[in-house]
């Protein structure tokens, strides 16, 4: 901030040049008096807050959750709605941070369970680590909605997000970084999650995306996962990069990379219905199939390669399996 001064000739009523170069100071004059006040306005600060359990939850923008409450089996949690009809509206603002560390149990960080409840934030990061297993985000109550705007994180030392009970989430830019568990498990008929674009979703020792519309009210349709220029690196013996069970639909859009290393890590595994255009699959352990179609009808577009280096590149097996491809698949 610089001051000029008018020397001292100056008329009464003329006041002093303030040039402001903060957005949080600002000049008021007051009359022709000459008076001039500088106000600065409060600067929102980060709070640190405990475990949240409730029906209405509201966090200020960049707030730290740190889970330091158990539920009734004895495991810390960062955020929990209540269970049964009653809806919960969580709403986790803008860069807010969950971390949940038990060191003796089963990690939490944000479990939904009250009917038609709802989950909203931007940019959110959760971690959480367990002793025993863990869970970023759960998804457990009938008919939820979770809305993670752009640029969430998951991390976890066990499973990334489980979504069911014909619930739907959404983000874009959205990151699951994971270990040991599934990184996104989508159950039930009607549950569907979309990724939006630039999704990328990491997973050492299990599966990367698991879908099945299984369970539940079949009247809901299929279970729904939908992402564009998704990124899949998974690493570990059967860790797939996405087992598609029955009564399941997946659009990968264009652009999207499946990665696997490890012996029988399938690329896609499918007895649902997919689709893809300039799809890249890459699968390097012994075994490991590029894409596998046991059942269903998997449509892989222009511009898609696929690659095995121990195992074949499209593989189906079953009466009904179909693939439809015009890349180039390498074995």
């Amino acid at each position: 901030m610089g001051i000029k001064q008018h020397n001292g000739n100056t008329k009464a009523d003329r006041l002093a040049e303030l040039k402001i170069r903060s957005p949080s100071i600002q000049l008021i004059k007051f009359g022709a008096i000459g008076l001039n006040a500088i106000i600065f306005s409060p600067l929102l600060i980060a709070a640190d807050t405990g475990s949240q359990y409730g029906t209405n939850i509201t966090i200020n923008d960049g707030d730290r959750i740190t889970g330091d409450t158990a539920d009734p089996s004895g495991n810390l949690y960062g955020v929990m709605t209540p269970a049964g009809n009653t809806p919960g509206n969580i709403n986790l603002g803008n860069d807010v941070t969950v971390n949940v560390n038990d060191a003796s149990g089963y990690a939490k960080g944000i479990i939904i369970q009250g009917k038609n409840s709802s989950l909203t934030a931007n940019r959110l990061t959760v971690d959480v680590v367990g002793q025993t297993s863990a869970i970023g985000i759960n998804l457990i109550g009938d008919y939820t909605h979770a809305d993670l705007g752009t640029g969430s994180t998951i991390k976890s030392n066990d499973d990334g997000i489980i979504i069911g009970h014909s619930s739907t989430l959404t983000a874009t830019q959205f990151t699951i970084e994971n270990s040991n568990g599934i990184g996104l498990t989508i159950n039930d008929y009607g549950t569907s999650v979309d990724l939006g674009s630039g999704s990328k979703i990491t997973t050492d020792g299990s599966t990367g995306v698991y879908i099945g519309g299984l369970n539940g009210n079949n009247a809901n349709g299929a279970a729904r996962f939908t992402a564009t220029d998704l990124t899949i690196d998974v690493q570990g013996y059967s860790a797939m990069g996405i087992n598609v069970q029955k009564n399941s639909v997946v659009d990968l859009g264009t652009n999207s990379t499946i990665k696997t290393n490890g012996d029988n890590a399938h690329g896609l595994w499918s007895f649902g219905q997919v689709s893809a255009n300039a799809l890249t699959v890459d699968v390097t352990g012994a075994a490991a199939n590029g894409v596998e179609v046991r059942g269903g009808t998997t449509t892989i577009g222009a511009d898609s390669h696929i690659s095995s280096a121990q195992g074949g590149g499209l593989v189906t097996s079953g009466s009904d399996a179909i693939i439809n491809f015009t890349g180039t698949a390498a074995q």
